[in-house]
């Protein structure tokens, strides 16, 4: 009994980076299969990317089976596109009333970022600075940042948006002393 020839092809695909190398498309084959097995594809590596090669794999419920088969693969291209992480603006970003709409923010200042897949190396690099919606005393004012980024080894696979805005400034008013100037003047009636 000579093996049966099978040739699985691989499905194109695209999905958002989630740190595996599975893939929802099942692969086509040509060819008879006699016995129970399930089709599955992965990609080369769980990173964001085009053009990424996707490999068919056979799997028989009997493991026995395989032998019966003489398998050729054919390969796909795929694409992983980058997760959407979040962050916000928390706490409260406070100055004394100087004339300008310059904010001083710090780490304190940015919520964890959210939507990270298990482990993964991926950190906020923070804007110091940011600008208040006006000059103007008051509280609950808009900040907004930009220029945010990401970084750490798992950072490529991720994207954020680099300007953010939140109702987390107060800027306090300034305290002013006047002093009255001594004087002296003629009697008229004012």
């Amino acid at each position: 009994i000579t093996q049966a020839s099978l040739n699985i092809a691989a499905a194109a695909s695209t999905k958002v980076y989630d740190g595996t190398v599975s893939v929802a498309a099942t692969p086509t084959y040509t060819g008879t299969i006699y016995d129970a097995y399930t089709l599955s594809e992965t990609y080369d590596t769980k990173n964001a990317g085009t053009g990424k090669t996707l490999t068919p794999v056979i799997t028989f419920t009997n493991a026995s089976d395989a032998a019966n088969y003489a398998v050729t693969t054919q390969t796909a291209n795929g694409t992983i596109t980058q997760a959407t992480l979040t962050t916000g603006l928390t706490g409260t970003v406070e100055k004394v009333y100087n004339g300008t709409k310059e904010a001083t923010l710090t780490s304190g200042n940015y919520s964890a970022l959210s939507g990270v897949v298990g482990s993964d190396a991926v950190s906020l690099n923070i804007a110091t600075s940011g600008t208040y919606d006006t000059k103007n005393a008051g509280s609950g004012k808009e900040v907004t940042v930009s220029g945010l980024t990401l970084g750490g080894a798992d950072a490529g696979n991720y994207q954020l948006a680099t300007t953010l805005s939140g109702n987390v400034g107060t800027i306090t008013q300034a305290s002013l002393n006047i002093a009255a100037a001594a004087s002296t003047k003629v009697y008229a009636g004012t």
